[in-house]
């Protein structure tokens, strides 16, 4: 392997360590801290190793199921699907199946491709990862809110919905970008924030 220099401007805010890495610190930027080096394989060092046929502990999700699933994403999403042993359904990039394959051979891995939901029963529930991903289908139901229905939808509270709004689960959006799941029933909203994504201070 050979390590690799880049070319980041200053204004970025990004310090590059004495051996060539890239240190991000929250203080000189805007972002969470962490540390990246990037290193390129050289040329003729082809790979002996094999991808496996199988991942260690993903299933793929049964022939029967995927196109309940596919009608969540984008038409050209080119995605393969499988499911973890708590029921979560991932979707992976096709044309990278292999190399998460390599991956999950060689290290341990904690997370792959975007979690897109889960089946309970014969019901899909849409995973809040899935309503921030560039995947989520732009066909599905949405509701445009308010700044104040957006900072209480934020704050995981409930509020009278609008009767325009479709039933069913329903994409909530603030100009123009996802905030999460709604479920919208007959006679009141269901927020699916996750508890742990909400604004705790008063916004109003």
């Amino acid at each position: 392997m050979e390590l690799l220099t880049l070319n980041i401007p200053a204004s970025w805010g990004i310090v590059t360590t004495a051996k060539g890495g890239y240190q991000f610190y929250p203080h000189h930027l805007q972002g969470e801290g962490f540390f990246m080096a990037v290193f390129r394989k050289k040329p003729g060092n082809a790979s002996r190793h094999h991808p496996p046929a199988s991942f260690k502990s993903l299933k793929p999700l049964g022939k029967a199921l995927v196109p309940q699933v596919e009608a969540w994403l984008r038409p050209d999403a080119r995605a393969r699907f499988f499911q973890t042993p708590a029921g979560e359904i991932l979707a992976l990039p096709e044309k990278l199946e292999q190399d998460f394959l390599m991956l999950d051979k060689t290290l341990k891995t904690k997370w792959f491709g975007v979690n897109i939901g889960e089946f309970k029963g014969k019901d899909f529930i849409p995973s809040h990862a899935l309503a921030q991903s560039i995947w989520v289908s732009p066909g599905l139901s949405s509701a445009s809110l308010t700044e104040e229905q957006a900072l209480l939808f934020l704050k995981k509270e409930t509020f009278e919905p609008e009767e325009s709004w479709p039933k069913g689960w329903v994409l909530a959006t603030y100009q123009g970008l996802n905030l999460g799941w709604m479920k919208i029933l007959p006679n009141r909203m269901n927020n699916y924030l996750p508890q742990e994504r909400r604004i705790r201070m008063a916004v109003y």
